[in-house]
């Protein structure tokens, strides 16, 4: 399921969309992020608490930096 997700991302930021010069590679790297602290929480890897603080962490610089590359024209 995720590996599709992921797949399907991958695809849309290939894709040639008027107005975008390029993908927001920020955000793409705090999602990365997020992802792989989700993982290890559901592994059980390390602190619970550290993972989630962490995940909410990069996942709040997500929306941040893809907000900023919005307001910056999609550039």
């Amino acid at each position: 399921m995720i590996v599709d997700d992921l797949s399907k991302i991958k695809k849309a930021l290939q894709a040639k969309t008027e107005g975008v010069d390029m993908p927001p590679a920020a955000t793409i790297k705090q999602i990365v992020a997020v992802r792989k602290h989700i993982i290890d929480i559901s592994a059980g890897n390390k602190s619970r608490l550290d993972r989630q603080a962490l995940a909410h962490e990069h996942l709040s610089n997500a929306i941040v930096y893809g907000v900023l590359w919005a307001r910056d024209g999609f550039k």
